[in-house]
C-alpha cells in the first residue's frame, strides 16, 4: 500500500518539475491587456537581487521600461499596469515582457488588445495524459494498463 502511494508522489514530482521549480528560479508570468482595463503582471525573484523589467516587440525593439534595474528583495512581485503606464498606447498584438535578474533574462508574453482575449493558459495535455496512466497503474497495482493509452507500464 505504501508503496503504491510513494510511487504516485514520486509520479506527480516527476510530472510537475515546475511545482519543485517555483521556489528557486525566477520568473515572469504570461499576462493580457484587455482596452480599458488593467492587468497584474507577476514576477518572481528567489532571492534577493539586481534586476529590471522591460517591454519589447516579438522582434527585439524596446518598447517600454516598466521597472529600470535596481535592487530588490526576493518573493513574488506584482505590478498592476493598465493602458495609461505607457508613454504611447500600444499596437494590438503579442509583445515580450524581459525580466533581467542577476544578469540572466527570463522572458514572457503580454498579449494586447482584443486578441488577449483568446490568449489564455493552456493545460499540456501529455502531462494530464501521463498523470492519467500513472495513477490507474498504482490503482491497478502496476499491472501493464499503460498500452491503451501508448504508454509501456509494467511492474518491476
Amino acid at each position: 500500500m505504501y508503496r503504491r502511494i510513494l510511487a504516485l508522489i514520486l509520479s506527480l514530482a516527476l510530472l510537475m518539475p515546475g511545482l519543485a521549480l517555483a521556489e528557486s528560479l525566477p520568473y515572469v508570468e504570461d499576462c493580457a491587456l484587455l482596452p480599458g482595463q488593467s492587468v497584474e503582471l507577476r514576477y518572481f525573484l528567489p532571492a534577493s537581487g539586481r534586476a529590471s523589467l522591460r517591454l519589447t516587440t516579438q522582434g527585439g525593439a524596446d518598447v517600454a521600461v516598466i521597472l529600470s534595474e535596481r535592487m530588490l528583495l526576493g518573493g513574488l512581485h506584482v505590478l498592476t499596469l493598465d493602458e495609461q503606464f505607457f508613454a504611447e498606447p500600444l499596437a494590438e498584438g503579442a509583445y515580450r515582457l524581459i525580466l533581467t535578474y542577476e544578469g540572466q533574462t527570463y522572458t514572457a508574453v503580454l498579449t494586447v488588445g482584443q486578441t488577449a482575449q483568446s490568449a489564455q493558459p493552456t493545460v499540456n495535455l501529455s502531462y494530464l495524459k501521463a498523470l492519467l496512466v500513472l495513477v490507474a497503474a498504482v490503482i491497478a497495482g502496476g499491472h501493464d494498463i499503460g498500452h491503451e493509452f501508448g504508454v509501456g507500464i509494467k511492474r518491476a
